[in-house]
């Protein structure tokens, strides 16, 4: 198909003439637009991906941090409260 497009460059040494015929040429340009605005689209929706995963990252650590100070608080009621025992055992021995 190429060497035939080079004999009609060739022969009229005006036009490189596209193997697409006339009808089809509005069908190409809106293939190629819509092929286009896919690209853009996914670019967008990995954009916002990253900005999704970024903010459950941070809900993660702030569940995290949230978590480790719950159990500083249960430790700390767990040592109050062996301590008490502790004390009342020796006390009423």
């Amino acid at each position: 198909e190429d060497g035939k497009m080079e004999e009609v460059f060739r022969s009229s040494k005006k036009t490189l003439r596209s193997p697409v015929k006339r009808g089809e040429e509005g069908e190409m340009k809106e293939i190629l637009k819509e092929l286009k605005e896919l690209k853009e689209m996914r670019v967008e929706m990995r954009e916002g991906l990253k900005v999704m995963s970024k903010e459950i990252r941070e809900v993660a650590e702030g569940q995290k941090e949230w978590m480790r100070k719950e159990m500083e608080k249960v430790k700390e009621e767990l040592r109050v409260k062996e301590e008490k025992y502790i004390f009342l055992t020796v006390y009423f021995k």
